[in-house]
């Protein structure tokens, strides 16, 4: 992948995260922004995607990744919830869960594995990474039990974005 997916960082009173598509070049750079109720619009020429969840009025949408095959042509991935739960959108297609938390706004963070085109990991307000479709566990790094202090994930094509809870 000459051009991996890059991450933008929101910015202070945005609530909107953003992923750039891959193929963007630095004369044309494509993704997707989702705003806090799960809304995913396109910016820069990428195509409209369909099949996301949204909760209207109800700012519970906290972080987007691309799926490792997604292109202009073949835009995909998924969204997370407050609680953990991973949604499609575009071409990706639905994903098993290793962990939700009903009712706890406690999911931070998300990103798609790169050995995948079905999985990655979420990430919880204490560090925890929680496997979901076909991403293997990982060994737990740092883990803040009882703190929430976790706020946001990137991988090693930093195709995600997740929102700072403030």
């Amino acid at each position: 992948m000459a051009n991996p997916p890059r991450r933008i960082e929101k910015t202070v009173g945005d609530n909107d995260v953003h992923v750039i598509l891959p193929d963007s070049t630095p004369g044309s750079v494509a993704g997707y922004s989702m705003d806090g109720y799960g809304g995913v619009h396109p910016f820069g020429g990428a195509p409209a995607v369909s099949g996301f969840a949204y909760w209207g009025g109800w700012d519970i949408a906290r972080s987007i990744t691309l799926s490792p095959d997604a292109s202009k042509a073949n835009p995909a991935g998924w969204t997370l919830d407050g609680y953990g739960g991973v949604h499609p959108f575009g071409a990706a297609t639905a994903v098993s869960m290793s962990a939700y938390w009903g009712g706890w706004d406690i999911a931070r963070g998300l990103v798609s594995w790169s050995g995948s085109a079905g999985g990655g990991w979420v990430m919880d307000g204490y560090g925890g990474l929680h496997p979901f479709g076909n991403a293997p566990a990982v060994a737990m790094g740092a883990y803040w039990g009882g703190w929430d202090i976790a706020v946001s994930l990137g991988g090693p094509s930093s195709n995600t974005g997740s929102q700072h809870r403030t």
